[in-house]
């Protein structure tokens, strides 16, 4: 047919690579191309879309899903033929609706491609491999260019440029701006959102709805079934009203923006959601804004985060917000991977954690998702590795069981003198203070596999227990206790009712001050080595002379054993370290 559509690139440099392409369920020409031994294929698709939001439709975490229409484009700048898919992540309303994919030089196109079995053809080749390479990976660096007719052998960022001039030269492209923001913010021809308060005079054109009729509720009688046009339109009496200004005949506004709007600003009405007297409460909004911490996949930045920047701004200039930003810091949570790819039905490798949490439990579950790697990193699943921190949660539950009712026995106090503890209890002691301050550090810097770490070496620390007087059992366990309760909330719960108290560990939550005394090294190691070969660790007093490290160096049955009888050649102490000795004969 003659049939065109326009597509929108920021690497011209890579045309010569499409494969395939993909138009938004929506576009204008999906129903025209699609062949009729599609059509039942493609129908139900665009069905399947409708449900979703703009935020799942953009996931970058969900499995790429799609349909081949039967139609086939032809690439412009070599005539080449390629099918044309319909595919939920492309969205109408951005760019033009439709994309060129290049599998080989985008992550995205190179993941969909993958999954249906599309061509990945290689056009920019990265510095140091060859054309036969394997491309495992979509490559989206600066390379040279190759299997592109007349600009093979440019650098990609050259050949850029070139490929826009030839473009615009045989008037099949041209540059243009396409800037991040979607306008489908605004004049959306759906139900559901928010409705424009504007109302449309023929006399007085566009007049905005009055604030004492305010807001515009959506109506409940509404049509639903797609007919090119808002659902609004179809209701007569939502539509037909009067002029604020004139009085006469005139009609709303019969688009919504987008719920982004509406959710644009739920963090400061989550603060007193029952407050009347405005849209949020002030006073509360000024005292505990801007928000600390906001966790969210990467498609949120380019959505909701930049309108709730928008809308926040504009609270700020009229005076109801005293903070330039909604939030202060953004974290994106990483991807677990099973067996060093991302999951997904097709290939079979999906965790289910129901399988899981009914041989495990759910604490173990969530302590295992969280001690696979840094957050922002996700990690990569382990059938076997969930066994450990099933270890772990055992033998915690095992120690709540050996210390039950030891907070009904005995109350300890908030500090100890070192000087009054014995070995065993100084090194407790010593051990959980270290521990609640990395604990601490690690959960505000959302290093939730460092936490887990910690605690795991703590409970290897608490076999001297035994040795320790109940006061300072106590104190360790009601720490250990509360430093599990965010990474492992129902054994915390468990463990905190075993331990002796009545009341859950959640109802009145507390945290511990750090002992920093307690973090003061007084003892240091000392490695000796004889000859360059380590003989023997010991033990001495941090900043001891080094007359008594030698001493006691010497001492050491293993040292004796290198040294008795030979010449001493050399010695070199570093302090608080090490201890070196060269011997002869």
């Amino acid at each position: 047919s003659d049939d065109k559509f326009t597509v929108f690139t920021t690497r011209p440099d890579t045309l010569f690579g499409v494969t395939y392409v993909v138009l938004a369920p929506e576009h204008q020409l999906v129903e025209k191309i699609t062949t009729p031994d599609q059509k039942e294929a493609v129908e139900k698709y665009i069905e399947e879309v409708r449900t979703l939001s703009e935020i799942e439709r953009t996931s970058t975490v969900k499995e790429k899903t799609g349909v081949f229409t039967g139609a086939y484009a032809v690439n412009p700048i070599n005539g080449e033929k390629v099918p044309v898919w319909i595919a939920d992540y492309v969205l109408a309303t951005y760019g033009t609706g439709a994309v060129m994919a290049v599998p080989g030089h985008d992550e995205r196109d190179f993941e969909f491609a993958t999954k249906f079995r599309l061509p990945i053809r290689k056009v920019i080749l990265e510095d140091g491999k060859t054309a036969e390479d394997e491309l495992k990976e979509a490559f989206t660096g600066i390379g040279t260019m190759i299997n592109s007719g007349e600009f093979n052998g440019l650098r990609s960022d050259e050949g850029k440029e070139k490929i826009s001039d030839f473009l615009e030269e045989k008037g099949i492209g041209e540059r243009k701006v396409n800037y991040r923001l979607r306008d489908w913010l605004i004049s959306r021809q759906r139900y559901w959102g928010t409705p424009i308060p504007i109302i449309y005079c023929d006399d007085c054109g566009e007049v905005p709805v009055p604030e004492d009729q305010l807001p515009v509720e959506l109506p409940y009688d509404v049509d639903f079934k797609p007919d090119g046009g808002s659902p609004l339109a179809g209701n007569s009496e939502f539509v037909n009203t009067t002029c604020p200004n004139c009085g006469k005949t005139a009609k709303r506004d019969v688009d919504t923006m987008d719920t982004f709007v509406d959710s644009s600003w739920y963090y400061l009405r989550y603060l007193d959601p029952k407050y009347s007297e405005g849209m949020f409460n002030i006073d509360l909004a000024n005292k505990w804004t801007p928000v600390d911490t906001y966790v969210g996949g990467a498609e949120h930045a380019a959505m909701h985060l930049l309108y709730a920047r928008f809308i926040h701004k504009f609270l700020r200039d009229i005076g109801l917000v005293n903070s330039d930003e909604p939030f202060q810091r953004l974290i994106h949570q990483g991807t677990i991977t099973n067996e060093g790819a991302k999951m997904s039905k097709s290939k079979g490798n999906v965790v289910n954690p129901d399988t899981f949490t009914k041989e495990y439990g759910s604490d173990v579950f969530r302590m295992y998702l969280m001690f696979m790697g840094p957050y922002e990193d996700g990690g990569d699943w382990s059938d076997k590795g969930i066994v450990g921190v099933d270890r772990f949660v055992q033998r915690s539950f095992n120690l709540f069981n050996e210390y039950k009712g030891i907070f009904k026995s005995s109350t300890p106090k908030d500090e100890y003198d070192l000087n009054t503890l014995n070995e065993a209890e100084k090194s407790v002691y010593r051990k959980v203070n270290a521990t609640l301050e990395r604990v601490e550090y690690s959960l505000e810097k959302f290093s939730f596999n460092t936490a887990v770490a910690a605690l795991m070496e703590l409970i290897n620390e608490f076999k001297n227990l035994k040795d320790c007087s109940d006061e300072i059992k106590a104190y360790s366990l009601r720490r250990f206790t509360v430093m599990l309760a965010p990474l492992a909330p129902h054994l915390a719960e468990e463990g905190w009712e075993l331990l002796g108290n009545e009341e859950s560990i959640f109802a009145k939550p507390e945290w511990f001050e750090v002992d920093k005394k307690a973090l003061v090294v007084d003892e240091v190691t000392i490695v000796v080595q004889v000859n360059g070969k380590v003989r023997a660790k010991f033990n001495m007093p941090k900043d001891a002379a080094e007359e008594e490290v030698k001493a006691a160096a010497y001492e050491q049955e293993n040292v004796k054993a290198h040294t008795d009888g030979k010449q001493i050649v050399k010695e070199i102490y570093i302090p608080n370290k090490v201890f070196n000795i060269v011997v002869r004969g």
